[in-house]
């Protein structure tokens, strides 16, 4: 069977539906298209507990705490796509060592999924690691999350992230890898409203991968100077792939972060 997930070629009451979807829980929870030359199918995927990662590309001073708000956009090639809001709080505890915490809400449009609610909140704990306070930045996190629909899911990630700090605009790039396991999960019919039959599914184990970039913009460069976090606005641009033993499904997004000193 060749899977092209570009193709929306659902079968639900004998013929194909041409129109070309993805949706995913992982940059939404939702479904992701596989078509097939031979047959239709779609594929619910367990999401990230991040919906969209900016990773701080430095830890905080010992004894520091910053928070922040993220929000996002993230779309297939086609539909549906992505809205995300997420707040998040950092705290030093050491000079090259943080402890995070965040909390997301996303919401899908696009997808045509009869019985498919759209909405997705998640939450994670995380660490920073910054050896010397140098490029090189290190996270793992754990997580989990809900969704009306499908149920909960737990999750784990690591990254890596590599940045120019400067107290003007700072350059960052990363990677990080996820995997997440659904929980009791309910199933769910991702046929359009418009087909004559159902097609139940529930999400499997899933894991993915993204690739980051970033410009990270100091507003307080005072502070900046003295080794503290002051003020930045960030812009983001990720491109991500997630995949389960049915199929795959890659997104793209850009996002926009304030973060500042407490």
């Amino acid at each position: 069977m060749h899977n092209k997930r570009i193709l929306h070629n659902a079968s639900f009451d004998g013929r194909c539906y041409g129109r070309a979807a993805h949706f995913t829980l992982s940059a939404g929870l939702l479904a992701a298209v596989v078509g097939s030359a031979v047959a239709c199918n779609r594929e619910v995927y367990s999401p990230p507990s991040q919906l969209f990662a900016m990773p701080a590309a430095r830890a905080l001073r010992q004894g520091e705490t910053a928070a922040s708000a993220t929000a996002a956009h993230q779309g297939t090639l086609f539909d549906p796509s992505l809205d995300v809001a997420e707040l998040g709080l950092r705290h030093g505890i050491t000079d090259e060592f943080d402890v995070e915490g965040s909390a997301g809400y996303a919401v899908v449009s696009g997808a045509e999924a009869a019985d498919l609610d759209p909405r997705l909140i998640t939450g994670r704990v995380g660490v920073i690691a910054n050896p010397k306070r140098g490029a090189f930045t290190f996270r793992g996190g754990v997580g989990g999350g809900h969704n009306p629909s499908v149920g909960n899911f737990a999750a784990v990630d690591v990254g890596v992230t590599a940045a120019y700090h400067n107290c003007v605009v700072t350059p960052a790039i990363g990677t990080s890898g996820f995997v997440s396991n659904p929980i009791d999960p309910k199933p769910v019919n991702v046929a359009p409203a418009s087909a004559t039959a159902a097609d139940m599914r529930s999400p499997y184990t899933t894991v993915g991968w993204t690739m980051s970039s970033s410009l990270s913009m100091q507003l307080d460069r005072a502070s900046c100077r003295q080794g503290r976090a002051g003020t930045t606005l960030s812009f983001g641009f990720n491109v991500s792939e997630v995949a389960n033993g049915n199929g795959n499904s890659a997104w793209a997004g850009l996002g926009l972060r304030l973060e500042g000193s407490l």
